[in-house]
């Protein structure tokens, strides 16, 4: 049940995303709509339907290696970053205390645009169709690109990469504390796969609290969004550079 689309916008976005990174089954690779990179979407535009906000995800401990279970204990926003994120999310919608450096469109203005855009058959067109309409808007397209790298490949917390499917593809095994990294680890001699479930018995996540967006380096040709900001307990971005560059060289972004 999506929080902030409806169901048809959430169809949309989710056709369009995995478009923009599908699966490749003879690679392994798996696609935007098996790791729920839509319902990473959907909440970061309706992070405030929830209080606390979903903004910052909480920590330090996933308690997936021991320690307390706290990633999903949100931190409340201070109002300096309140105002911050409801300007980022909502726009200024012409209430003067947003609009201190002028109007802003929202994201989720900006989603509204681009869905209808994209036009409300999309996601029964063509791939070929599909793959114009978004190039026809570069700047939604783009838009909707990062925000779908971050929900493949950011921390399960915020909605996306479910059940760690994309650090599973990658083999980035996640956060390891209390438990600590081996010696051959910080060497970066993984000694263990990564769990392909990250339910119950759950393995990776995150070095200090949740993480929101991923740095996917050349291969995905993706700049920081303004998501790479570290905050106490959890943290938006996480470096998966390295990862990227040794295992995901073949993973590119709608083929031919």
């Amino acid at each position: 049940m999506p929080v902030w689309f409806s169901d048809d916008e959430y169809r949309i976005i989710e056709a369009a995303c995995e478009r923009l990174i599908p699966a490749e089954p003879e690679l392994g690779a798996p696609g935007a709509r098996t790791a729920g990179v839509a319902d990473y979407i959907d909440q970061l535009l309706g992070a405030f339907n929830f209080d606390p906000p979903r903004i910052w995800a909480g920590g330090p401990f996933s308690g997936r290696h021991g320690g307390e279970a706290a990633f999903e204990r949100w931190i409340p926003l201070p109002p300096a970053d309140e105002l911050a994120w409801r300007i980022r999310i909502e726009g200024s919608l012409g209430i003067p205390e947003r609009e201190f450096n002028g109007p802003v469109v929202g994201l989720q203005e900006r989603y509204r645009r681009g869905i209808e855009a994209l036009g409300a058959d999309f996601a029964d067109v063509s791939a070929s169709e599909q793959d114009a309409r978004l190039d026809a808007d570069p700047d939604f397209r783009d838009l909707l690109y990062g925000h779908a790298c971050e929900g493949m490949y950011g921390d399960p917390v915020y909605g996306g990469n479910r059940h760690g499917i994309g650090w599973a593809f990658i083999s980035f095994a996640g956060d390891s504390q209390p438990r600590g990294y081996t010696d051959g680890e910080v060497r970066g001699e993984l000694t263990t796969a990564p769990s392909q479930d990250l339910g119950q018995d759950a393995e990776p996540t995150t070095q200090t609290g949740g993480h929101r967006s991923s740095d996917m380096a050349t291969q995905h040709r993706i700049t920081d969004r303004g998501f790479g900001l570290a905050f106490e307990g959890g943290h938006r971005s996480s470096d998966m550079a390295t990862q990227h560059g040794r295992q995901l060289a073949t993973h590119q972004p709608r083929p031919d």
